[in-house]
């Protein structure tokens, strides 16, 4: 009895326990998925001892997925690209941090339905005011018969609603529409599955215009002057110069930016600018520069100098007149002075 007593005391400690079995990782429903898809790891591993815990860790490539559980499986929810990765699981006896045995790996591809958008900006993400800018989103979709539906925002405010066409125009940009612009891509019908571009940023600058006169603002009556409009920005074919004086046109033409008064006169003067009209008829106005006809020097005297002869002739007419009627009255006094003189005798 003793003997027998020996031989099974020392055989519970030279027969080692058994370890579960090496841990096998499913993958479901397929180690391909698509983007969006529910993805379920499961890992397998059977005890050999009748009431031993089993714990379960999940990994993907060398990062921890999740925490140490009792649960042999662990779920992807909608999975994206960046769940892409080669997955194994860990097992081992609860509170024996010793005794792990990993699954071999297996690769979880997911695919996407569509790519992330790029957004492009043409002309240019810097342009003039008047100019027309076209937003394009791209995104290239991998299922056949799928239909993307396109969303294009300034900011943080959507500049469209969902349409099909994936281009977005800004007529006769404006400066208020600088700012940082993006895309918005989904699956029609799908609303969890977007994707959104890089946002770029379009600057859209203000049109300067000037006005300048040559020889000066300042001239005499007679003299000729240029007043030209100068712009900074859109450079259009179908540009408009509009001249004013005083807040009304005088001229406006779309083949030349030069306003001539090839002989000023007083009615010229007053306070000018000069507007420059795009495309997008918007209208963008000069300083204003004030002109001044001044009246030739000595043109004030001459005018009373014809004033003092036109008094003269008018006074020495009125002397010559008198002196004709005393020289009259003084004539017809001596004749009847001598007709009388002769009745005497």
């Amino acid at each position: 009895l003793s003997s027998k007593f020996s031989v099974l005391f020392f055989s519970s400690f030279l027969v080692p326990p058994k370890l579960p079995n090496k841990p096998i990782l499913i993958v479901l429903p397929s180690a391909l998925v698509w983007e969006g898809d529910t993805v379920t790891l499961r890992c397998l591993s059977k005890s050999e001892v009748t009431g031993t815990q089993l714990t379960y860790r999940f990994y993907r490539d060398e990062t921890p997925v999740g925490h140490e559980t009792k649960q042999n499986k662990f779920t992807v929810q909608s999975a994206q690209q960046n769940d892409t990765g080669r997955y194994w699981c860990e097992v081992k006896e609860e509170g024996k941090e010793t005794e792990k045995k990993e699954s071999d790996s297996e690769q979880l591809t997911v695919k996407e339905h569509f790519s992330k958008p790029t957004l492009s900006v043409l002309p240019s993400v810097s342009v003039w005011e008047g100019d027309t800018v076209t937003l394009r989103c791209l995104s290239k979709s991998e299922v056949t018969g799928t239909q993307l539906r396109y969303k294009f925002c300034r900011d943080e405010t959507p500049l469209s609603e969902e349409t099909q066409q994936n281009e977005f125009t800004v007529e006769s940009a404006h400066q208020k529409q600088t700012g940082k612009y993006w895309c918005e891509v989904k699956e029609e019908g799908k609303e969890t599955e977007k994707k959104e571009s890089d946002s770029l940023q379009l600057t859209i600058k203000a049109m300067y215009v000037t006005l300048s006169a040559s020889p000066s603002t300042s001239v005499k009556v007679g003299d000729s002057i240029k007043l030209t409009c100068t712009w900074e920005g859109k450079m259009s074919s179908t540009l408009i110069f509009s001249f004013l004086r005083n807040n009304e046109t005088v001229k406006s033409s779309s083949d030349s930016a030069v306003f001539s008064i090839n002989q000023a006169d007083k009615i010229h003067s007053g306070s000018y600018m000069c507007a420059v009209e795009s495309s997008g008829r918007r209208q963008t106005y000069s300083n204003e520069l004030e002109i001044e006809v001044q009246a030739l020097p000595g043109a004030g005297k001459q005018v009373d100098y014809r004033m003092e002869n036109s008094l003269r002739i008018g006074v020495s007419g009125l002397v010559l007149t008198v002196l004709l009627i005393i020289t009259r009255d003084s004539f017809w006094i001596r004749v009847t002075s001598v007709f009388q003189s002769n009745d005497s005798a």
